[in-house]
């Protein structure tokens, strides 16, 4: 199985080209300054390249992923379609510098591949078990129930990341309490490597290896 993973960002296009029987990365590469004058003038353009660099051909791609930030209540590893793009548009203002850029790379990847499915990791996933005393406000109990308001979490995957590697490093295979810090300013206090009490690439890829074989039964 051939995987390509993608990080969109606001100006730059990063993608690495993935063999998940062997874990070997086959490809990678990066486009840069996309949008600004004189450079690669949008998404359109700087996939056609990505995917014109690619050592294979595109009936041999079985997936297309993507380590998305924020869909609201959308969670965890999704086929990206109209549902999975109407609620990251509906929870931009959360994500304004990140959502915006991914949607339009997730809409070109649709046009220039639309056999080739396109799976979504949600920052938002790792935090997807913890208890309703957890993502709840101290605010009137109606915001929460009538708008939406609650504790999400972000930056999932590298928590997530940090505290596998933690647990890899201590052999401890039982699930530990530990600590993770993410650029020195997002702290999460971990129970397990689904759960923290304040609201995380391997694990990207794994979600995204088994829902494209879900895809592919479907």
């Amino acid at each position: 199985m051939k995987i390509l993973v993608v990080n969109i960002g606001t100006t730059s296009l990063k993608y690495r080209l993935y063999d998940m029987e062997t874990g070997a990365v086959m490809a990678k590469g990066l486009v840069e300054r996309i949008g600004q004058a004189g450079c690669c003038p949008d998404y359109e353009a700087a996939i056609a390249q990505c995917l014109g660099d690619l050592p294979i051909t595109l009936p041999e791609l079985n997936a297309i992923g993507f380590k998305a930030v924020h869909a609201g209540p959308v969670t965890g590893a999704r086929l990206v379609d109209d549902v999975v793009l109407n609620a990251m548009e509906e929870f931009t203002f959360l994500a304004p510098a990140h959502n915006p850029p991914y949607m339009a790379a997730m809409r070109a990847f649709q046009s220039q591949v639309p056999a080739v499915p396109l799976v979504a990791l949600f920052e938002t996933a790792f935090y997807g078990d913890l208890p309703e005393s957890s993502i709840t406000y101290s605010v009137p109990y109606e915001w929460k129930e009538q708008l939406g308001v609650r504790r999400y979490g972000f930056h999932g995957a590298s928590h997530r990341a940090a505290s596998e590697r933690a647990q890899e490093l201590q052999h401890c295979g039982d699930p530990q309490r530990r600590c993770s810090r993410h650029q020195l300013r997002h702290f999460r206090a971990i129970r397990n490597p689904a759960q923290q009490s304040r609201g995380g690439c391997g694990c990207v890829r794994r979600a995204l290896r088994d829902e494209a074989v879900e895809s592919e039964r479907r």
